[in-house]
């Protein structure tokens, strides 16, 4: 029965989890809205936007984004900041497009602070990730000024 998809469903990631497994094992989508007390349209978009997450991913795998890990690593197993973080170092135009489209601006722009501002080889590009679909402006120096937790480590070992 469905209420053993949906006990741990404790908010809406967990929730639309449970909905793709529920799908995936052969449930309906208007069973499973009706069940939860939401639309089928909702169902069907969180269907949807999985399947957008898949493609990317695999996208990503075709050109070899994943290379340290094993050649059989499929999407269920990454974590969606794994993704987001490989698409945004690695991937090109249209992948940023699609992951904005995915994930949103905000969990993108969480993601890129997160793994990427500080990263020096990275410059030149989280100058354009900023400007171009952060809306931000900044200078290149915004990056200079910024030092990881790794830099402040090495730097207190060496003193």
């Amino acid at each position: 029965p469905l209420k053993e998809y949906f006990f741990d469903a404790k908010n809406i990631s967990r929730r639309n989890w449970c909905i793709i497994r529920a799908i995936n094992d052969g449930y309906k989508q208007s069973e499973i809205a009706s069940f939860l007390n939401i639309s089928a349209v909702l169902v069907s978009k969180i269907i949807k936007n999985h399947r957008q997450k898949i493609k990317l991913f695999d996208r990503l795998q075709q050109k070899g984004v994943f290379w340290s890990y094993s050649k059989t690593f499929i999407f269920k197993e990454a974590c969606e900041s794994l993704l987001c973080e490989y698409a945004l170092k690695y991937g090109d135009f249209e992948d940023l497009k699609t992951l904005f489209s995915l994930y949103g601006k905000t969990r993108v722009k969480n993601i890129w602070e997160e793994k990427l501002v500080e990263d020096q080889r990275f410059q030149k590009f989280n100058l354009f990730l900023a400007r171009v679909f952060l809306g931000m402006d900044l200078e290149s120096s915004y990056f200079k000024r910024n030092k990881s937790a790794r830099f402040e480590k090495f730097r207190l070992l060496a003193s």
